[in-house]
């Protein structure tokens, strides 16, 4: 039986943010290959975050400590593979939650990853 997994990286840009203190999301991208689906969100500076699965229906929930979306930002992408829809919302305690429908229960990890200059990412390998 195949393995579903699901990778969520966070991938600092090290943009500047003069008036809000925290992080925000500028982007937010997906894409599946085989049986994995990786979410990438492009965030404006490092943010210490939390990660959990839910069920019925399942749900992969991120929470981000004193974070929003950008200005910029331009929507959430469509859902493709494992995911059905990607939806967020600040929460009371400043914290953004994004929040993944699934289609199926998976295992998760996050990791975040050093941009080489603003604007590029350093491509990052999978290993089985």
């Amino acid at each position: 039986m195949a393995r579903l997994r699901l990778t969520t990286c966070a991938l600092l840009l090290l943009l500047s943010t003069p008036v809000f203190a925290g992080s925000t999301v500028e982007n937010v991208r997906i894409w599946s290959e085989n049986d994995k689906t990786r979410v990438v969100l492009d965030l404006s500076r490092s943010v210490d975050h939390s990660i959990f699965t839910l069920r019925d229906p399942s749900r992969l929930v991120i929470d981000l400590k004193d974070s929003r979306l950008g200005k910029a930002f331009s929507g959430m992408p469509k859902g493709t593979g494992l995911i059905r829809e990607i939806r967020s919302g600040v929460r009371a305690d400043g914290q953004l939650r994004v929040v993944l429908d699934l289609n199926t229960s998976v295992r998760s990890r996050t990791f975040t990853a050093e941009p080489i200059a603003v604007g590029r990412i350093r491509p990052r390998r999978e290993r089985s």
